[in-house]
């Protein structure tokens, strides 16, 4: 873990991610944490280390999925449709 980073901090963040389902780039989640730039992203680095988050194609940083816990789908109505053919 990076030393000067705050085990409180990190908790918390993580709750968030997993409570509310978030999606975040690092402008956001600076905000939404209120902390600034250089240790918002220490922070998203050390969670993707744990791998507890990934980055997404478009720059966003979102949870993983608890190992064995299922993963919800967000399926489209097209999605939906084409499996019920």
């Amino acid at each position: 873990m990076d030393e000067h980073l705050c085990p409180a901090l990190l908790d918390r963040i993580r709750g968030e991610y997993r409570e509310a389902g978030i999606t975040a780039h690092v402008a956001q989640a600076c905000r939404l944490w209120q902390i600034d730039q250089p240790t918002c992203k220490a922070v998203l680095r050390q969670l993707m280390h744990e791998d507890f988050l990934r980055q997404t194609p478009n720059g966003g940083f979102v949870a993983l999925p608890e190992h064995g816990k299922p993963v919800k789908a967000n399926l489209s109505d097209a999605s939906l449709a084409q499996r019920r053919a």
